[in-house]
């Protein structure tokens, strides 16, 4: 026989998932935000561009990512850099989707450049608004699964 509980319950662990998630990412992007705003944008040229599988340590399954290698001038040097995109396919067979939104090879891009470090780059910048729109998503989330516990003990099934 089901608990009366179960919706309470899954409701309850389903915001909260939610609210971990978007509190685990939010604070990344606006660190991501922070660091690279005073970068100063330059462009480069893609040399490389691959889709690679990328498998974790603990045998879980992977996801298809795009990654790109570019290089460009600052300050009168040359520098090369590789990236791995954040984004990518989940499924093994989809090697192709993963590749959907990479850059060709001897596609102009801008980069955003560390004026301390000129070796250190970044074809993406975080984004304040998003950062803190998923922070506050999250609380939302986190007051939610709150009140649907709370509303749980104090109604009589």
């Amino acid at each position: 026989m089901p608990s009366r509980n179960l919706p309470r319950i899954t409701s309850t662990a389903a915001f909260g998932v939610a609210a971990l998630l978007a509190l685990a990412l939010g604070p990344r992007l606006l660190r991501r935000a922070h660091v690279t705003a005073h970068w100063e944008e330059t462009y480069a040229e893609v040399t490389a561009s691959d889709a690679v599988y990328d498998r974790p340590l603990d045998g879980a399954h992977g996801r298809w990512c795009n990654t790109i290698q570019y290089r460009y001038n600052f300050a009168g040097r040359e520098y090369a850099c590789t990236q791995r995109s954040p984004r990518g396919a989940t499924r093994h067979s989809e090697r192709d989707a993963a590749m959907r939104d990479a850059p060709a090879v001897g596609e102009r891009l801008a980069v955003y450049v560390d004026p301390a470090d000129p070796s250190r780059s970044t074809y993406r910048r975080g984004s304040y608004a998003l950062g803190s729109s998923l922070i506050g998503l999250g609380l939302v989330f986190a007051a939610l699964g709150a009140a649907v516990r709370r509303a749980g003990r104090t109604q009589r099934w």
